[in-house]
């Protein structure tokens, strides 16, 4: 009896312990409360929730964006990092002028000993669809990585072929009939996930989560899949209600973006004995949810390219957040090891007079607009 009034009294000092920021990511010594005596079968959950409440907020901040265009990048080329996590043979195909290749698994440590991301306005992330590197910013953004970004639509927005192998050739509208439009409501079972570690300070517990969560792999479920089986998951629309009431998949809840992942309002509703499934508009927004879920312990996936994969055409009538031809800038490409072209690598021009055609898409001459935001 005593000894559980005792680690109670632990777990009280740690849940109410004020953090401040996480930092850049490159140490996290000044504000580490450590108890050594807090042993690994303690639920830890409280310093976890707190930490990440009291380090900003991330999920449930609106005015910090995560991803950036190909524009943006683009006109920042030699102020940014850029890291490419795709497979290194795509890499040497043709990459990003001046972007590392680094192994998604290994970004952690990549961060922590390969790099000084506080030398850069900004380090972009980038892969084939933007959806798998929006899952890792956000993985390294909880960690103190605060200027991590992903490239949004991916490799796809800066080249026309990547483009059609990738987000084109999984755009589709072949579930719209499948769609419901009910209002589901959901219910507060008040439970969450424990979370049990070694670690004593709920940085090290979340860094320990992140790597852990690299190693695992995959995150995302397919269409095909959900929609052979809704039922198997607690599905979240991730999206405002006016869209959600044109048409969802079967049994889904609304969950309003930046707003609704905290305890006094939709995390308490959350199944821990089921897997969840977050859908947005392309697969990106849902991919930072998915990571945040799983770093608060929740069996949690994204849909693979969100809702452009199952409602196309009822997205193009209004709702928007279409991966379309405009989405494509078709910049140049450097082929080879090397990051640079400076390097003599080739270089491969996609864009002749300002128009390019191939089997699939025709790319129109493009003003060049900045933008920069959160969403999908």
């Amino acid at each position: 009896m005593k000894k559980n009034i005792f680690y109670g009294v632990l777990l009280i000092v740690f849940s109410v312990a004020l953090f401040s920021s996480c930092g850049n990511g490159n140490s996290n010594d000044d504000t580490q409360l450590t108890v050594k005596t807090l042993p690994s079968d303690v639920d830890k959950s409280g310093i976890v929730y707190n930490f990440l409440e009291k380090s900003g907020n991330i999920i449930n901040n609106d005015e910090n964006p995560i991803s950036v265009s190909a524009e943006e990048v683009h006109d920042e080329l030699g102020s940014v990092l850029v890291i490419d996590i795709r497979n290194h043979e795509d890499y040497v195909e043709g990459h990003i002028d001046g972007a590392r290749n680094a192994n998604f698994n290994n970004l952690i440590s990549y961060f922590k000993d390969s790099i000084i991301t506080t030398s850069y306005n900004k380090v972009v992330l980038v892969c084939y669809s933007g959806q798998k590197t929006s899952y890792t910013a956000m993985l390294l953004r909880i960690i103190g990585y605060n200027n991590v970004y992903s490239l949004r639509w991916g490799m796809s927005s800066w080249d026309k072929n990547i483009a059609n192998q990738y987000l084109y050739k999984n755009s589709s509208s072949s579930y719209i009939s499948k769609l419901e439009k009910v209002n589901n409501n959901p219910v507060n079972t008040n439970k969450y996930p424990r979370i049990l570690s070694d670690k004593v300070n709920a940085y090290d517990i979340i860094l320990d989560k992140a790597q852990s969560l690299l190693d695992s792999g995959k995150f995302t479920i397919s269409t095909e899949e959900v929609f052979a089986n809704p039922s198997k998951y607690y599905i979240i629309s991730y999206w405002p209600q006016i869209h959600y009431e044109k048409g969802h998949i079967a049994g889904a809840f609304q969950f309003e973006p930046f707003n609704s992942l905290t305890k006094d309002k939709q995390l308490s509703t959350l199944p821990i004995d089921k897997p969840i499934l977050v859908y947005c508009y392309s697969g990106q927004q849902s991919a930072t949810v998915a990571a945040y879920l799983r770093i608060l312990g929740y069996d949690a996936y994204s849909l693979a390219f969100g809702a452009n994969s199952f409602m196309l055409s009822t997205l193009k009538s209004g709702i928007g957040h279409v991966f379309g031809a405009e989405e494509i800038m078709n910049y140049p490409l450097v082929k080879g090891e090397k990051p640079s072209i400076s390097s003599g690598n080739n270089i491969n021009p996609s864009v002749t007079n300002g128009k390019t055609e191939n089997n699939n898409i025709t790319l129109p001459v493009k003003k060049k607009t900045k933008t920069q935001g959160g969403g999908c």
